[in-house]
């Protein structure tokens, strides 16, 4: 596999398993919470509210609550770079030593490799079409509701 179809979705996968990790077996108050702490942490997100607004759906999505995901909150771009920025934040204060942390990018890229076979077998070739097709599977999205988020 090329590495441009993969990195965007090593990074879905590898966010995902950090926001699971992290934040579902506490009290839903603990993610706004974090939310103003990565504000402090990272310039990525800074003073954008709408930014911030973004860290704290993309994680609740990842956690079930996939209601919460709107098309006029960000694009597919926005929302990969948003997902990079906390997973590369939660693996710094995550405490994990660097074993783990190669365990966990490894099933990261194995569940990347998975995502972008499935991709495929579908009809996908184009690393764009890739990524959509992992990050609309893992919103639960219908291709026509994706098609018009990516419109907005």
């Amino acid at each position: 596999m090329q590495d441009d179809d993969r990195a965007p979705a090593v990074v879905i996968s590898l966010f995902s398993l950090l926001a699971r990790r992290t934040f579902a077996h506490v009290d839903q108050r603990v993610v706004t919470l974090y939310v103003a702490a990565i504000r402090s942490r990272t310039a990525v997100i800074g003073d954008d509210e709408r930014l911030a607004r973004l860290v704290e759906v993309v994680i609740r999505s990842e956690l079930g609550h996939v209601e919460l995901l709107e098309p006029q909150l960000g694009t597919m771009r926005e929302i990969v770079l948003i997902m990079n920025a906390v997973a590369i934040d939660l693996l710094r204060e995550s405490g994990m030593d660097e074993h783990e942390v190669g365990e966990l990018v490894s099933l990261a890229e194995s569940e990347a490799d998975r995502h972008v076979r499935n991709a495929r077998g579908q009809g996908a070739s184009k690393p764009g079409r890739l990524v959509e097709s992992a990050l609309r599977a893992r919103a639960g999205m219908s291709e026509e509701s994706f098609a018009a988020w990516n419109r907005l």
